[in-house]
C-alpha cells in the first residue's frame, strides 16, 4: 500500500471526537510505537489543509513520512475495533474458520464454530448461524460415520430448523 501524507491527513480529519478519543486510548494501551502515534495524530490535526502539512519540513513531518504506512494501518485497525459489532466478530470468526480448515486444524475450527454460533444466537443472527452450521456439518462429514455422529447431525439440523423458524425474514409457511 502506498500511503501519502494527504491520505493520512484526510483520515485524521475525518475522525469524530469520540473516534479520536478511542484511538488515542487504544494507542496508549499498546506498544511504544503505537503510543508515539498519538503525537502524530495531534501533529496532523494541527493543520487546516493538507498542502500546509506537506510543506512543513520539521522532524514530525519526517517521522510521519517514514511511518506513513504503519501509522495509516494502525489508524484503520483502531477504527475497525471502534466500529466492531457482533456481526463483524462472527464474520471474522468465519474467515478464521475457513483458514484453519484449509490448514486441517479441525479441533480449532470446531471451537471457533461453537463460539461464533453462541454469539450468533445471542444476536439473533440466524443467517450467520446457518452459515456456521454449514461449516459444522462439513467438518462432521469428514469423520467416519458412527451412531454418535448421526445424533450430532440430527442435533445440528434440529437446532438449525429451530433458529430458522425464529427468523422473521423467513416465511416457513410458504
Amino acid at each position: 500500500m502506498n500511503v501519502s501524507v494527504s491520505h493520512i491527513f484526510d483520515l485524521v480529519k475525518s475522525l469524530s471526537p469520540s473516534e479520536k478519543g478511542y484511538i488515542k486510548k487504544y494507542f496508549n494501551s499498546s506498544s511504544k510505537i503505537l503510543i508515539s502515534f498519538n503525537s502524530l495524530i495531534d501533529y496532523v490535526d494541527s493543520f487546516s489543509k493538507a498542502s500546509a502539512l506537506e510543506s512543513d519540513k520539521n522532524a514530525n513531518f519526517s517521522k510521519l513520512v517514514i511511518l506513513a504506512e504503519d501509522f495509516f494501518s494502525a489508524l484503520l485497525s483502531a477504527l475497525e475495533k471502534y466500529h466492531s459489532s457482533p456481526q463483524k466478530e462472527i464474520r471474522k470468526h468465519l474467515n478464521i474458520i475457513e483458514i484453519v480448515v484449509e490448514k486441517n486444524l479441525y479441533a480449532q475450527a470446531e471451537k471457533l464454530i461453537a463460539k461464533a454460533k453462541s454469539l450468533a444466537e445471542k444476536t439473533n443472527d440466524y443467517h450467520l448461524y446457518a452459515e456456521l452450521s454449514d461449516w459444522e456439518i462439513a467438518l462432521l462429514g469428514q469423520k467416519p460415520p458412527t451412531e454418535k455422529l448421526l445424533k450430532e447431525f440430527g442435533h445440528i439440523f434440529e437446532k438449525l430448523v429451530h433458529n430458522i423458524n425464529k427468523d422473521p425474514l423467513i416465511d416457513t409457511n410458504a
